[in-house]
């Protein structure tokens, strides 16, 4: 903002050169068209012609500085705000990715923890359902796994009582057939 003002303090100071510069020339254009020139006057005239050029060089040479300075400055500050901005994108990509890896971290794991718990045949074993992603899915379908084989263990467990309770009565009946065989 700095720079803004003072290039427009120059602008204003050089436009205020140029009228003069311009008053001094309409009057030598005047002298010449007359016909009455006089050479004194036209070395005075010459002369604040040269000052005031010399002046307007001198604002020319502040404002291109100022504005460069200007420029300069800007370029940094935007360079500055794409590095923020750019740090922030970044920092935001890694800790989202941390979230994310942590999600999946835990989603893996349960599912992995009642993959062992089911693998020495604790068939009740569940994993937790923690997202509704891929992972998610993987664990509701071990679930649904997980709870057939249950079932199936369950069914085998009770043709196997069956089984045994089948066999007692087969082994009573041999004893009984023994004992009738020796009477």
């Amino acid at each position: 903002v700095g720079h803004l003002k003072r290039s427009v303090e120059i602008w204003r100071e050089t436009d205020v050169l140029i009228s003069k510069l311009m008053v001094a020339a309409d009057r030598l254009h005047q002298m010449i068209q007359s016909g009455e020139v006089d050479q004194e006057k036209v070395l005075d005239i010459s002369n604040t012609i040269n000052t005031l050029n010399d002046h307007l060089t001198i604002n020319e040479d502040n404002f291109s500085l100022t504005l460069g300075e200007g420029s300069r400055w800007l370029e940094t500050l935007v360079l500055a705000l794409l590095f923020i901005s750019a740090l922030t994108v970044q920092c935001t990509g890694f800790y989202l990715s941390y979230e994310l890896n942590k999600n999946i971290s835990k989603s893996v794991d349960a599912i992995s923890d009642a993959a062992d718990k089911v693998i020495r045949g604790d068939f009740s074993a569940r994993a937790k359902v923690l997202s509704e992603d891929e992972i998610g899915y993987l664990a509701s379908v071990f679930n649904l796994t997980a709870a057939n084989m249950e079932k199936r263990r369950a069914e085998e467990k009770e043709t196997e009582i069956r089984l045994h309770r089948l066999l007692d009565e087969v082994n009573e009946s041999n004893r009984d057939l023994k004992t009738f065989a020796y009477v």
